[in-house]
């Protein structure tokens, strides 16, 4: 989790940030559903 925030924060690209935190957020949700 901190390593690629820390890459992407060093290129600078927030979009890039933004839109893989979501994603990041949503598989992590979905995976939760599934567990349970």
């Amino acid at each position: 989790m901190v390593l690629p925030s820390a890459i992407l924060l060093l290129k600078g690209d927030d979009r890039t940030f933004a839109v893989r935190s979501i994603a990041l957020v949503g598989v992590i949700g979905h995976l939760r559903c599934l567990e349970r």
